[in-house]
């Protein structure tokens, strides 16, 4: 069971953990896993972290999970997104590395708060590098303006996201449900000049900015 945070440091070989539980951190500095059964500690209702730390360059090897309670990217150095759309179903944090979802151009769906704190994010290009806000709660987003913009994003939580910070997206804007809550502090750029990158065009009486 983990409580605290249990720290896997690389180079690292030979562990096997067992049946995993808990709600604290596993802390990672590679992209696979150590040996051991993770089903529990995965699982959103025991709202477990996982984090991604350490110096070196590495992808994510998600075979394990679609879904995870809490990411956490920290350290230096770049993590590539997997080969698969992830879902986040609390806490979605960068806080020192690149992390790049240009390689597989993937989707993220956010149900909580998603911050870049410190580092850098690259988030795709094409229709499929969207980061989705489908919570049922309020949620967040904060950090992700000029070279860490967004690519497309997408509002589909009725109870609504709020901007912490300046938010960019050079894609697309999708709105579908729920309403993105702005400032003149915390303000929304849609930096694409294409007449339809706002689905719907002008948005809906339950879906607006």
């Amino acid at each position: 069971t983990i409580n605290g945070k249990l720290k896997i440091i690389s180079p690292t070989s030979g562990h096997n953990l067992g049946t995993v539980s808990g709600s604290g951190t596993l802390y990672l500095e590679s992209g696979t896993f150590p040996a051991g059964r993770y089903t529990t500690f995965l699982d959103c209702a025991n709202n477990g972290t996982l984090e991604y730390g350490g110096s070196s360059d590495y992808t994510l090897v998600a075979d394990l999970y679609d879904e995870v309670p809490n990411l956490v990217f920290s350290g230096t150095g770049t993590r590539t997104l997997p080969n698969k759309d992830l879902s986040v179903c609390n806490q979605l944090n960068i806080n020192g590395p690149i992390l790049d979802n240009s390689v597989y151009n993937k989707k993220i769906t956010i149900k909580g708060d998603m911050n870049l704190i410190s580092g850098s994010f690259n988030s795709g290009s094409g229709a499929d590098a969207t980061i989705s806000f489908a919570g049922t709660s309020s949620q967040t987003l904060k950090g992700f303006s000029g070279t860490n913009a967004l690519n497309n994003i997408e509002i589909n939580n009725n109870a609504g996201l709020t901007l912490t910070g300046n938010v960019d997206v050079k894609g697309d804007l999708l709105l579908t449900d729920g309403v993105i809550t702005t400032t003149s502090a915390n303000i929304l750029t849609i930096t694409n000049t294409g007449i339809n990158c706002v689905t719907p065009a002008g948005g809906s009486s339950t879906s607006y900015v």
